[in-house]
């Protein structure tokens, strides 16, 4: 249980399944659903795939793919330019909608669930400009994605599957 206490009233709130709290005075009912979140797979001209390693915990130090979570007020596609734009200095147009991920997102001790729209993107230039959220990036050749040193594990299967539909 993520919380214990009613945003309403204050008072305790009882575990009614995994995503329900439900306040024992004021019955207030707190849903747990899952934060949203995009990521982006990118390629360059080589199709290879851009990897960014993390400057902060959760897994500061292991590599991830760029993205970030949605903010209020925007849509999947702008939330996903808008973290490109953040995390790579970088300008996109075309997005394409691959497919999504659920994935849990460990910070400062608590567990969040996490769901994930994957969009693919195109890059013509290899220069990037990261910002404070990443220390290096790095092109990976599709066989040779560093497995054990990714960051999440929704990521991983994402990846996998993205290179099974891609016969890799």
């Amino acid at each position: 249980m993520i919380y214990k206490f009613c945003p309403m009233c204050s008072s305790e709130l009882e575990e009614k399944s995994n995503k329900l709290l439900l306040c024992t005075k004021c019955k207030y009912k707190f849903w747990q659903n899952p934060k949203p979140a995009t990521s982006v797979l990118l390629l360059n001209k080589r199709d290879e795939i851009l990897l960014v390693k993390r400057a902060h915990d959760p897994s500061m130090g292991l590599w991830d793919m760029p993205g970030g979570f949605i903010d209020p007020g925007e849509n999947l596609e702008e939330s996903t330019l808008r973290e490109l734009e953040e995390e790579l200095g970088a300008k996109f147009a075309d997005l394409e909608y691959l497919f999504s991920f659920s994935d849990e997102y460990r910070y400062e001790g608590i567990n969040y669930g996490v769901v994930v729209p994957v969009f693919g993107a195109k890059m013509e230039t290899e220069i990037l400009i990261l910002n404070e959220e990443s220390t290096g990036y790095k092109w990976f050749a599709k066989d040779s994605i560093p497995w054990e040193n990714l960051a999440f594990d929704g990521m991983k299967k994402a990846l996998k599957r993205y290179l099974n539909a891609c016969g890799t």
